[in-house]
């Protein structure tokens, strides 16, 4: 009977030794582009406008450019119009949701306001685009203090954090 609990302790310590690395490992595998050990996830208000003359703006506006919100490191979980408007309102929005490289659509409006969720390191940069022209907005600065935009600018965007880090 001795011999019986020695071989099925063997057995088991055998079996746990082989399982045991594979089982316990805890690596997950996520899908993000370039992030490394100091990520953090924040919330960003951004707003964006028009600068000088808005009637010529508020026309090259119309004729087609959408506005869309990218991280050069890491992704935009969501965002909603701030203030967050009726759940009807949402689905009307056009050119509204996530992009592709981890971006967000931000609809065709002339104007707006929007609070993102992002994830993404504190070198990366935020990235604002419409057509050609493109604002570039370090989130560092944007976790120090709002940011804007010069106003000669063709294209406004404020930006600031919603989130302070300890």
């Amino acid at each position: 009977m001795r011999r019986e609990w020695r071989k099925v302790l063997a057995f088991s310590v055998l079996f746990l030794a082989g399982v045991g690395r594979d089982a316990a490992s805890q690596d997950v595998k996520t899908e993000k582009r370039g992030l490394g050990p100091a990520t953090v996830r924040l919330t960003i208000e951004l707003t964006w406008g028009h600068a000088g003359n808005g009637v010529v703006e508020a026309e090259r506006v119309a004729s087609g450019s959408a506005l869309g919100l990218e991280i050069t490191e890491g992704r935009v979980l969501e965002a909603i119009t701030w203030p967050p408007s009726p759940q009807g309102r949402l689905a009307e929005l056009t050119g509204w949701g996530p992009a592709e490289g981890g971006g967000w659509r931000l609809g065709d409006a002339a104007e707006g306001r929007v609070r993102a969720r992002i994830e993404t390191s504190l070198d990366a940069k935020l990235i604002v685009r419409r057509g050609d022209q493109v604002v570039s907005l370090p989130v560092a600065a944007v976790l120090e203090r709002p940011q804007r935009t010069p106003s000669t600018a063709p294209m406004t965007v404020t930006s600031s954090s919603r989130d302070r880090p300890p």
